[in-house]
């Protein structure tokens, strides 16, 4: 098959992390093209490692932000609306050429929050399969335009299959796009560096890890109110909690003074972006899970293959993914005294970390690896061009 990704970034997050392990198993036995708007960037840059064609030219999303200026966010619609649907239709009909030189079989558009995929479908009548990997409002802040009842009909109507990373997220657009086109698959996982733990890190304490972009999303206050409340009730300075991953500037500076305001400075430490995230979990005791709402939550996937048991909030798909009291702690989201609670569980009976991390481990070896989510997808691409000779 002739296979057009649609990417929307330039950075490696969790959906372009997603997407290159796809094409790396895909590639094996299909032709892979790369859209991008993005000429250069760390994932731009691993594409260029792989045996596949980059695909450049400009489009852009059809979300806006949400903000109390009201000037602000009519602004931003009208411009989202302007830059959506007319440029990204422009960049359409330029690409219908390239598409049909490369005669491409499925264009994939590998998040929502992007319709340039739709919009080559119908200008190219080639088939569509639209990956939702987000909740846009509850995790991001987002909003469509013109409006998510719109956006979804289109993606429904300009979709012969759409795929959500977690029962979470296909409940939400059950009532938006047809049932008969949403199909469940979860993230796809490398087990390249997966290990069984059999022993704890050796502070006296613990050491505690919340992995991704410093925003107030992925909750790191919540985090850093729960360790003041652990080490007061514990009277032990030796727990430790670590961030890896940067981001909003105005967010880090407010959580570096809510540290300093709480005297954490010798406790919370900012690791930046990690390249090695295998190797940092084998120095770490427990993973924090904070976000407003993920929608897989490959973080918590990650850190149970490193046999960590999570700490998560319970909303979104991390709920698919920790069994309470088995292979981690659910608690309620935006309460730090009930996430200070989980951790003390841990600290008070540390037998637990080791237990519940070979449960976590147990729990996902098989369930969330790349071929399994490769050939899944495959097959539904398979059956797309099944029924499209059919007719």
């Amino acid at each position: 098959m002739n296979i057009l990704y649609i990417s929307h970034e330039k950075d490696l997050n969790g959906a372009s992390l997603s997407l290159l392990g796809l094409i790396d198993e895909l590639i094996k036995d299909n032709k892979i093209y790369v859209l991008t708007p993005y000429k250069n960037g760390a994932f731009v840059e691993e594409l260029k490692k792989r045996d596949l064609k980059i695909v450049k030219t400009k489009y852009f999303r059809w979300t806006t932000i949400n903000t109390d200026n009201y000037l602000i966010m009519v602004l931003s619609w009208i411009i989202s609306l302007f830059a959506s649907y007319i440029l990204n239709y422009i960049a359409a009909i330029k690409l219908k050429f390239i598409l049909e030189k490369y005669n491409i079989e499925i264009i994939h558009s590998n998040v929502s929050v992007l319709n340039i995929g739709c919009i080559l479908s119908k200008i190219c009548h080639i088939p569509h399969v639209q990956h939702i990997r987000e909740f846009v409002e509850e995790d991001f802040g987002w909003r469509f335009v013109p409006s998510k009842k719109v956006a979804t009909k289109i993606i429904s109507s300009h979709s012969s299959a759409v795929i959500a990373v977690s029962k979470a997220i296909a409940n939400k657009y059950e009532n938006y796009i047809e049932s008969d086109k949403i199909t469940v698959v979860y993230n796809g996982i490398s087990t390249k560096f997966a290990y069984l733990k059999t022993k704890l890190s050796e502070i006296k304490g613990a050491n505690l890890l919340l992995t991704g972009r410093l925003s107030e999303a992925k909750g790191q206050k919540e985090a850093v109110l729960a360790l003041a409340k652990v080490i007061k009730e514990k009277k032990n300075t030796n727990i430790n909690l670590h961030f890896a991953g940067k981001g909003d500037n105005k967010y880090e500076e407010e959580l570096r003074k809510l540290i300093v305001d709480l005297g954490l400075e010798g406790n919370v430490f900012f690791l930046g972006n990690v390249k090695d995230m295998y190797l940092i979990r084998k120095s770490m005791d427990i993973e924090l899970v904070c976000s407003r709402a993920e929608a897989f939550g490959r973080v918590t996937v990650e850190a149970m293959l490193c046999s960590l048991p999570v700490i998560g909030a319970n909303t979104g798909g991390t709920t698919e993914l920790i069994k309470n009291g088995y292979n981690g702690f659910l608690y309620q989201q935006g309460n730090s005294d009930d996430l200070a609670s989980k951790i003390l569980l841990f600290l008070e009976d540390k037998s637990l970390i080791l237990k519940l991390g070979e449960n976590a481990f147990e729990s996902v070896k098989d369930k969330f690896t790349i071929e399994k989510n490769a050939t899944f997808i495959c097959n539904i691409y398979k059956n797309i061009l099944t029924k499209c000779k059919s007719l």
